[in-house]
């Protein structure tokens, strides 16, 4: 068999060891195994007494040492010596004799070897914190060849990206288990915080439900009084002939009057439960204008004309009772809010009605309320005016009333024009409404 033969074979060796090598590497999971793929081929591809891989990647360092008759090991972080340092910092391969190594490497298990020629580092740069020092060291005096040297760096360019390969699966695997961790706090302070939420919402309905019972049993309690007062007062101005003492007892008794109609939207607003009554055109009729004729009576001024038109009532329907609060309310502002220099105040309602929607429209033509108010004036203790003479409850109470039956209040006015006020109000399916919004 001729040189030549013997070459090609020797070639033909080499690259079946390198293929080999590649496809252990490939199907490697774990740094050992690169070493142990290493130990088992390399020796049939380079003429290598030893043969160590510095794989520097981001943080990490690993390094692969593979010797003849041994199998490969590995370490993590380990510093290389000073002659490999400055080849890593020159980043220029080169090669070195016995006679080149410092005095301390003499003593050193792989170059302080007696069959050690020379060792050649090649450096391989890929990317900021991604580079590999790759040193074979062979005991056969005959010098590396250029196969040699591409053979060394196919193994170094291979051998570094699978190695890059594995450092990023362990980086993920720590970033799974970390976002594992970090996801079970997750759940459990979710957990925390929907108990906290419970927790806290409950004692906030408590407190509200509380409140509630406060005032309608307040606004009870206190009728009782206000009706003995009434009472001995009638008794004291019948037994009186006093005109100044009558005059007093007088004004008392508006203050007693208007005690009681506060109570009542103290009422309005705590009532726990509402009871639906069965209404018609005429009965919301009747209902309006008894409104209308109590605080007609009541007020200072009686010259609010009021004109109903429910023509678009065409069916019965039904109605909370606390409706009426609500209009109470309204007809009552209507009568508080009359413009001084208006000679026909006014009071319009007109209707509208769906199968499952009555909608009350309340126009008046009195002082109106400023724009920047609008949207304040239904808040507790709120005057849309300044000569406003109630309590600053009235639309408070309104919006309550609608609320708690899943109503709607719509208020639109102009300043010395009037104010257009619209209650719409569910007729169908009220019941589940009023349970969900007192429960």
């Amino acid at each position: 068999m001729t040189q030549s033969n013997l070459k090609e074979i020797s070639q033909r060796l080499r690259y079946e060891s390198f293929t080999k090598l590649a496809n252990e590497l490939t199907k490697a999971s774990h740094f050992d195994a690169l070493a142990a793929a290493l130990g088992d081929n390399l020796k049939y591809i380079l003429n290598t007494y030893f043969a160590r891989f510095y794989i520097y990647y981001e943080d990490k360092t690993l390094l692969i040492e593979v010797f003849r008759s041994q199998a490969g090991q590995t370490q993590i972080n380990l510093l290389p010596n000073k002659l490999e340092q400055e080849v890593l910092n020159t980043n220029i391969p080169d090669i070195f004799y016995p006679k080149d190594f410092p005095a301390e490497l003499l003593d050193d298990p792989i170059y302080g070897k007696d069959k050690l020629q020379f060792v050649y580092m090649l450096p391989v740069y890929f990317a900021p914190h991604h580079h590999m020092l790759a040193i074979v060291g062979s005991k056969d005096p005959e010098p590396f060849n250029q196969t040699d040297f591409r053979f060394t760096k196919l193994v170094a360019d291979f051998l570094f990206n699978k190695t890059a390969q594995l450092f990023l699966q362990e980086k993920l695997s720590e970033s799974n288990e970390q976002l594992h961790e970090v996801n079970e706090e997750l759940v459990v302070f979710s957990q925390n915080l929907e108990d906290l939420v419970a927790s806290r919402t409950r004692q906030l309905l408590e407190s509200k439900e509380e409140l509630n019972t406060l005032f309608y049993r307040a606004s009870h309690d206190l009728r009782t009084p206000f009706t003995s007062i009434r009472g001995l007062m009638y008794i004291a101005t019948s037994m009186s002939n006093n005109g100044e003492s009558n005059s007093i007892f007088t004004k008392v008794g508006d203050v007693i009057d208007k005690a009681e109609k506060m109570l009542n939207k103290l009422k309005a607003i705590s009532e726990n439960s509402d009871e639906l009554q069965p209404f018609d055109k005429a009965k919301l009729d009747q209902l309006i204008r008894k409104i209308y004729d109590k605080h007609r009576t009541a007020s200072v001024s009686n010259k609010l004309k009021l004109s109903i038109n429910l023509n678009a009532i065409q069916y019965p329907f039904e109605l909370a009772d606390s409706c009426a609060n609500a209009m109470d309310c309204i007809i009552e502002n209507a009568f508080h809010f009359i413009h001084p220099d208006h000679a026909s105040p006014s009071l319009k309602v007109s209707a509208r009605q769906e199968p499952d929607m009555l909608q009350l429209t309340f126009s008046d033509n009195g002082n109106g309320i400023s724009e920047d108010m609008l949207d304040k004036v239904s808040g507790m203790y709120i005057r849309g005016n300044t000569q406003a003479q109630g309590s600053g409850l009235g639309l408070y109470v309104v919006k309550k009333i609608m609320d708690r039956i899943n109503g709607k209040l719509d208020i639109r006015s102009a300043i010395n024009k009037g104010t257009t006020i619209t209650l719409t109000m569910p007729t169908t399916g009220i019941k589940e409404k009023l349970h969900l919004t007192t429960t």
